[in-house]
């Protein structure tokens, strides 16, 4: 636990062990860190989500994962949905 954000132990390598958030699966939350014996080095600090110190209920993923889409959609100027293109139904 670092921050009060847990990790999962990703891939260990000889002395050297790689940690994702335990959020990668549901939310492709990008923190990471690495260990080498006793020193702790972070790859990515930034987290994509609020500290989480509970279960969740069955289906709120889905409604925070669609919001986290259409919050990426309105940061890309450049992005164009399917359904925003002329002459598409």
């Amino acid at each position: 636990m670092l921050k009060q954000h847990t990790f999962n132990r990703h891939i260990t390598r000889e002395d050297v062990t790689y940690w994702r958030c335990s959020q990668f699966a549901v939310l492709r939350c990008r923190a990471r860190l690495k260990t080498k014996l006793d020193t702790l080095t972070i790859l990515n600090s930034e987290h994509n989500h609020e500290v989480i110190s509970k279960a969740r209920k069955y289906g709120s993923l889905k409604r925070q994962r669609a919001e986290a889409e259409a919050a990426a959609r309105a940061s890309d100027p450049l992005r164009i949905d399917a359904k925003d293109e002329p002459g598409s139904a």
